[in-house]
């Protein structure tokens, strides 16, 4: 199997992966795996547009490769991860819409 990449994001603040939903506006991670500084800039910019400033400087975000699919990413969010945890950091396969 080919190396797929993953998205982690995550934070500081409370609900930080929710908030990067909403930011990420249906977008797939692919997009932000490809220039995570210039992702956490524009989040950064986002977030004081939307007067959410508290989550200004907070976001992290990581990127790593692994041997899973999609289909065991999504396997894993639905039988494994907690979803109240999901809210606050979560990860995205590369081909997966955030």
């Amino acid at each position: 199997m080919a190396k797929s990449k993953i998205l982690e994001v995550g934070g500081d603040a409370d609900y930080m992966a929710l908030t990067f939903e909403e930011f990420s506006k249906g977008r797939k991670a692919s997009v932000f795996i490809d220039d995570t500084d210039k992702t956490i800039k524009e989040f950064n910019q986002w977030s004081e547009e939307e007067g959410d400033e508290w989550y200004k400087d907070t976001l992290y975000i990581k990127v790593h490769e692994v041997d899973l699919s999609l289909e065991t990413i999504r396997w894993l969010k639905g039988n494994v991860m907690d979803y109240d945890d999901m809210k606050h950091s979560n990860i995205y396969h590369e081909n997966e819409t955030v």
